[in-house]
C-alpha cells in the first residue's frame, strides 16, 4: 500500500475544515486549507500552498477537497461520498453573447488544446490511485458523514 505522510484536507466553508480535524488520521500529518467558494479562489489557493510545500522541500502525498465540490447531484453523490475525479467539465467556461450563453469551445478554441481533452480536463488518477487507498477514503467519508449526523441531533 501506498504510504501518505502529508495530506492536504481542502475545503471551500470552515464548517468542513472542522468536521475533517475532528478525523484523526494515523501515520499522516493532516493540513487545512480553507479556500473560500468557487473555482478561482479554490485555483488560487490551492495551488499557491502546493508550490510552498513544494519549493520548501516538503511536498504533499495527498491532497483531498472536502465538499460538493461543484456537484449538486444528491441523488448521485448523497453526503459521505467518495468522487475519484477522472473528468472534469467547466458548464459555466464561457461568456454571454448577442445570441445567448457560448461555451469557450463553442467558437473560440477547439476541444482538444491543451490541457483539455474533448472539452474536458482528465487525469489518469482512477487507473493510478490504489485499491486500498479508495477504501481509506470511504473510511474516512463514512466517518466524516457520521460526525456531521452526530452534529445535527
Amino acid at each position: 500500500m501506498t504510504e501518505f505522510k502529508r495530506v492536504l484536507f481542502v475545503a471551500a466553508e470552515q464548517q468542513e475544515i472542522n468536521v475533517a480535524k475532528a478525523v484523526p488520521l494515523q501515520r499522516a500529518e493532516a493540513d487545512y486549507l480553507l479556500t473560500g467558494v468557487g473555482i478561482t479562489a479554490t485555483t488560487y489557493h490551492l495551488l499557491k500552498r502546493i508550490m510552498e510545500a513544494r519549493s520548501c522541500g516538503n511536498p504533499y502525498d495527498l491532497v483531498i477537497e472536502l465538499g460538493i465540490a461543484g456537484s449538486y447531484n444528491m441523488e448521485r453523490f448523497p453526503s459521505g461520498s467518495v468522487a475519484l475525479i477522472s473528468k472534469e467539465y467547466f458548464a459555466d467556461l464561457g461568456f454571454e453573447t448577442l445570441f445567448g450563453f457560448e461555451t469557450l469551445f463553442d467558437s473560440y478554441l477547439p476541444a482538444d488544446t491543451y490541457p483539455f481533452r474533448g472539452t474536458a480536463l482528465t487525469t489518469s488518477w482512477r487507473r493510478a490511485l490504489p485499491h486500498s487507498l479508495r477504501r481509506a477514503l470511504g473510511s474516512l467519508c463514512r466517518q466524516l458523514q457520521a460526525l456531521r449526523q452526530e452534529r445535527r441531533c
